[in-house]
């Protein structure tokens, strides 16, 4: 076996921590889903997002909804949300579930706290205006003038500390899920 002690790292392009994203609604799709366990040895579904669209195109983001029956009400918002096609009446393998989301576009509720090591945090998963099917070209998507003021401002520096504001009030009728 080989020794890795004389292993050289590169350290020049490394950045402090990661780049915040502005707090917003943003076009992604769910790009990988695996099953997982959480600290307390439950369940759990690690999501990642990527953002599909605008100045954090590229950008990957995550969600840990737990599998226990107390927080199902979650994943069943998550896929009803998304319109799947899945019967959310009775049992599911999470493999379907898995299958169900895998590569479907979605826009994603993000949030930022500064003050947090990981500032970004999903709070919520949206219809899709449509557009991406996790690839990397698409349709260009209707933007609303909110989405579009959400682009425009600048990305926030990791050291900035504003006032919290709810991300609901960014939302229409037309956001939430029936």
């Amino acid at each position: 076996m080989e020794n890795n002690d004389d292993l050289v790292v590169d350290f020049s392009a490394v950045k402090e921590g990661f780049e915040t994203i502005a707090k917003g609604i943003y076009e992604a799709f769910f790009f990988d889903l695996v099953k997982g366990m959480s600290v307390n040895n439950n369940p759990k579904l690690d999501i990642t997002f990527k953002i599909s669209e605008g100045p954090y195109k590229g950008r990957m983001l995550w969600l840990h909804p737990s599998l226990q029956p107390q927080s199902l009400w979650r994943i069943k918002r998550i896929l009803s949300s998304v319109g799947t096609k899945l019967e959310l009446t009775g049992k599911i393998k999470v493999s379907q579930i898995i299958n169900a989301l895998k590569n479907r576009p979605c826009r994603i509720i993000v949030d930022c706290d500064p003050k947090k090591d990981f500032p970004n945090s999903v709070t919520d998963v949206l219809p899709s205006r449509g557009g991406v099917l996790g690839t990397e070209s698409s349709e260009p998507n209707l933007k609303d003038e909110e989405e579009l003021e959400v682009e425009k401002k600048e990305k926030p520096k990791t050291d900035y500390i504003g006032k919290k504001e709810s991300v609901e009030e960014e939302l229409t009728e037309e956001d939430l899920p029936t």
